[in-house]
């Protein structure tokens, strides 16, 4: 991928973090974190977004699977590949769940 690609999937995942974030807002989880990892740049299929809440059940209220169709939806509008859309990973975690099974551990939860 050239440079320029890289940027504009750059682009992208950001203004769709920033979309979720102003959707998840709209639930009333003005708090909630967005982040992204993967290796996207040695294909775009390899994105997964994570959204961070303080408890399991605003995770109930972000709703995985609509959030995820949407996010796939905005990452198409702002410019991703859409065969490569169409294949991320978005996880809802909540800080109420890493605090009582992983003893506060973000790093062994994900792991």
């Amino acid at each position: 991928m050239s440079t320029k690609d890289d940027e504009g999937i750059s682009r992208a995942i950001l203004a769709t973090q920033e979309r979720i974030r102003d959707h998840l807002a709209g639930l009333g989880l003005e708090n909630a974190g967005v982040s992204h990892f993967g290796s996207v740049d040695i294909d775009p299929r390899y994105l997964a977004i994570c959204v961070q809440v303080s408890k399991d059940s605003e995770a109930k209220v972000a709703n995985r699977e609509e959030l995820l169709g949407l996010a796939r939806t905005w990452l198409k509008e702002e410019g991703y590949p859409p065969e490569a859309a169409d294949q991320i990973a978005l996880r809802i975690d909540s800080e109420e769940t890493v605090l009582r099974d992983y003893n506060g551990n973000w790093y062994h939860y994900y792991k």
